[in-house]
């Protein structure tokens, strides 16, 4: 409370109270814009609304720059009088090109030959209408078109190749119009082949064209427009405004009727000068397609009704940077197209409430929302493409999920939520997720850093989980993932590098092809039980279990690494160094043709293995090199060249070792350097090897 006091006076104690975090600010309150149109301009000719006429004062650039001032002195358009059927009009009009020329076209029935085009000289018009507009000297011509019959159809045809010249963007020097069609249903800038109709030079303009079925792009690119009039009546037939102000300088947007409109795409695209977008100031109660319809505006704002009609949101907010709150009510039941709808807004905190679970589409939806922290639930019975949806929304702490996908859509799903760095809590409203793509669940939760425990996982439906909780560095526990038709399991588990337990897991055990695992739980430093319960389907998985701690008793089944298979780099239980747990091998299977050098290279964990023949193996260069705790390491049969380098191996076991190696080779070697109990041996006893053609490194 606080007292207030007015001169001398004591009012008491009064309130106060802070205004909403939120206040929404219409732009429609704003005072009307302060400009004035300069007075060297000519003055534009009165027009009545009851007339079929048009104003245009078009700026005439002197010299030439590149063939850009030869193009800007070109001003074409169509113009079509009223239509008798398809394609057959009563066209009867005149042009005075405000510099001494004129056309005329008066033809009953078919179409006119189009466009009109005429080209302005510098030199032709009054000196006393010249301007200087950024170093740039101009001329001034005030082109007028008068009907006698009406006119139908009317747009401006801005790119002109004249001279060889061509350009993206094409100059269309008008500094003011008037256009007052009453009868046109037609009314657009073209905008056609990807060349944009630049109208830098505009500042003001009036449109009266009460029946006009479309607006496409009739003040695209005017980036300096200052002032608008628009008829304010009402417009049954206005069905289209599509990029009717991208990129358009307006500082306050212009009243009229859209509550016909349907297409919109781009409409409000690109705006830099309104912050917020108008509540209540105009109903597209008909509206579906809003696609780029604000995208990479500067609106810091919006208020916006998306009634049932909407089927497509298509980068409808796309790159908003300066987004940060969005109103109104949401009817998406009938939307299938959310490919990049909020795509890169940044600052976007707010959505209204509503429902995915309809929309085929979802590429790249949320992705980059950074502030964004209510999703809706994530039931994705329609989709077909999810990928990257909700990548890098960083501020999201929960969702609900469900990809049980029941009409077994090919979906698309990979790194669906990566990147999502406050992401705590996965209610799994489905534990199946279902996908038949090749794709699978590709790095879903990668790098999700503050998850610490996720439910069960029944992948039984995917063959690719790549990635899947890779870079999950605080991860705890999972409830258990059954995947046994993976393939390909590369960087699955990869740096999750406080992961203790993953539960009751299976992996690959019924794959239809071989599976690959490279790097699948590296520095997975606090797994404490060995997560593989059946490796025979296993064939290329270098740094399986780099940097891993296990305490286990394990079955190993080498049985696809062979050289058939390409097996890659067999390092797979190599760099077990983090944490010197006892690693135990109960059962072993070694083919014939196994690639098995640097398989436990420099494994710090591996304690034994057992006896098993191993007498056709390709290659074991390496095999056993750096296993600082390996105590029991012969094998059977040996024939090709193996390393024990600095195995801690007892007389006996080293023994052991020579003993089991082949006969009979040539050019082999065995590597014994530093391994204690090669210097307890007689020389007898290592003379077993040389016997054999052995050649042995001590």
């Amino acid at each position: 409370m606080a007292n207030l006091k007015v001169g001398n006076t004591t009012i008491g104690k009064i309130a106060v109270i802070e205004p909403y975090e939120d206040v929404y600010v219409d732009d429609t309150s704003l005072p009307p814009t302060s400009w004035v149109r300069p007075s060297h301009w000519i003055d534009m000719p009165t027009i009545a609304s009851g007339e079929h006429k048009c104003a245009f004062l078009f700026a005439v650039p002197s010299g030439d720059q590149n063939g850009e001032d030869s193009l800007s002195r070109y001003f074409a358009l169509n113009a079509y009088g009223s239509q008798l059927s398809t394609n057959s009009y009563v066209t009867d009009f005149s042009i005075d090109w405000g510099d001494g020329s004129t056309d005329y076209v008066n033809q009953s029935g078919g179409r006119p030959a189009m466009p009109i085009e005429h080209e302005f000289e510098f030199s032709s018009l009054s000196e006393s209408t010249e301007f200087v507009d950024n170093g740039r000297k101009y001329r001034q011509a005030m082109v007028v078109l008068e009907a006698n019959s009406g006119v139908y159809s009317f747009d401006f045809k801005y790119y002109k190749n004249h001279g060889g010249y061509s350009r993206n963007v094409k100059k269309l020097n008008i500094l003011e119009f008037d256009i007052n069609l009453p009868d046109a249903t037609q009314l657009t800038a073209n905008h056609n082949n990807g060349y944009m109709m630049d109208l830098q030079l505009l500042k003001k303009a009036r449109v009266h064209a009460p029946s006009a079925s479309h607006f496409s792009a009739l003040f695209d690119y005017a980036s300096n427009l200052e002032q608008l009039d628009m008829y304010s009546g009402t417009m049954p037939n206005l069905t289209g405004i599509q990029y009717m102000f991208r990129n358009c300088g307006l500082a306050q947007l212009p009243s009229f009727d859209t509550s016909s409109v349907a297409g919109a795409k781009g409409a409000f695209s690109q705006m830099s000068n309104v912050k917020n977008f108008p509540s209540g100031f105009y109903s597209f109660d008909n509206i579906t397609d809003c696609t780029n319809l604000f995208y990479r505006s500067s609106f810091e704002q919006i208020h916006f009704d998306i009634p049932s009609t909407v089927t497509v949101m298509r980068s409808m907010f796309s790159a908003s940077s300066n987004l940060q709150k969005i109103t109104g009510n949401w009817d998406t039941s009938n939307v299938t197209d959310m490919q990049q709808a909020f795509n890169d807004s940044r600052q976007l905190a707010y959505t209204p409430d509503f429902s995915i679970s309809g929309v085929q589409n979802l590429y790249y939806t949320f992705k980059g929302c950074y502030e964004l922290k209510k999703l809706p639930d994530i039931i994705l019975y329609n989709c077909t493409n999810a990928r990257w949806c909700f990548e890098s929304c960083r501020s999201i702490e929960e969702i609900n999920l469900d990809l049980s996908n029941p009409n077994n859509n090919d979906i698309r799903y990979e790194n669906l939520f990566t990147n999502c760095y406050s992401l705590r809590k996965v209610n799994l409203l489905n534990s199946n997720i279902y996908t038949p793509n090749s794709v699978g669940v590709q790095s879903m939760f990668s790098s999700c850093i503050s998850l610490q425990e996720l439910p069960y996982f029944n992948l039984s439906g995917v063959t690719n989980t790549y990635g899947f909780v890779s870079n999950c560095i605080n991860l705890k526990k999972i409830g258990g993932i059954n995947a046994p038709h993976t393939t390909n399991m590369d960087y699955m588990f990869d740096h999750c590098n406080t992961l203790e337990d993953i539960g009751e897991s299976n992996f690959a055990t019924e794959a239809t092809s071989l599976t690959r695992a490279y790097r699948g739980f590296r520095n997975a430093y606090a797994l404490k039980k060995f997560p593989i319960s059946d490796l025979s389907n296993f064939y290329f998985c270098q740094d399986f279990f780099y940097n891993c701690n296990f305490s286990d008793e394990i079955d190993v089944d080498f049985s696809n690494c062979i050289t058939s298979n390409n097996p890659g780099n067999t390092n797979w239980f190599a760099n077990m160094n983090y944490g010197r747990n006892p690693l135990r091998i109960k059962s072993l299977t070694i083919p014939s043709g196994a690639k098995l050098h640097s398989m436990f290279y420099s494994n710090g964990n591996l304690v034994s293995i057992p006896y098993v023949d191993a007498s056709n193996v390709d290659s074991c260069t390496s095999m056993f090199n750096y296993a600082t705790a390996l105590e029991v390491g012969a094998l059977s049969g040996i024939s090709k060249s193996i390393g024990y380098y600095r195995c801690p191996m007892a007389s006996g076991a080293t023994l052991d070792v020579i003993n089991g190696l082949a006969s009979g080779v040539t050019g082999q070697t065995i590597d014994l350097r530093q391994v204690p109990g090669v210097y307890a041996l007689s020389s007898d006893q290592l003379s077993i090897a040389t016997s054999k053609g052995w050649t042995v490194t001590t």
